[in-house]
């Protein structure tokens, strides 16, 4: 019986073509996937954030329906209105002057105001609460991802009264 040889094999290491080729690849994938990529955490802070304002929204309808009012006109040069707005939705009535589902919105809610265009806020219209897109001028309550809400409920001063309770 003749004996073949065996077949000879070349090393089992990448060729150079073969190197450059996987790493084009690699690069042409990276510069597609990394703009896309980026955007994704802007467009999810922005879904957060318009679900915020939705949640905000839903308490004013709330509030007006208890208390057959809005809260407060908007103005439109300060925040002052949105924080009247937001105090009124925290606001838990007394026993003697009960509303039902107060608070309307979490009394441990507490932006802080902003004009900065690169940050998103709410703004109140007068209607409603309306979401400011980053590069938007207007004054607001910042957004801030979660970091708006305190440990502790709002302390509200002694004698407040909602806007638009009575």
């Amino acid at each position: 019986m003749k004996h073949h040889p065996a077949p000879v094999r070349g090393s089992a290491a990448f060729s150079l073509v073969e190197i450059v080729v996987v790493v084009a690849i690699i690069g042409v994938l990276s510069a597609v996937a990394i703009p896309v990529f980026s955007n994704l955490h802007g467009a999810s802070e922005k879904a957060v954030a318009s679900d915020h304002v939705e949640a905000l929204n839903r308490a004013v309808t709330n509030f007006s329906h208890t208390c057959w009012k809005f809260p407060t006109a908007a103005n439109a040069s300060s925040t002052d209105d949105e924080f009247a707005v937001v105090r009124s939705l925290q606001y838990k009535f007394p026993v003697n002057n009960l509303k039902p589902g107060s608070p309307f919105f979490d009394p441990k809610y507490d932006p802080q105001p902003s004009s900065n265009s690169s940050h998103l806020r709410i703004r109140w219209n007068g209607i409603g609460f309306e979401l400011l897109g980053w590069g938007q001028s207007g004054t607001g309550l910042r957004y801030h991802n979660g970091e708006d809400f305190k440990q502790t409920p709002y302390s509200f001063p002694s004698g407040y009264q909602p806007e638009g309770s009575n």
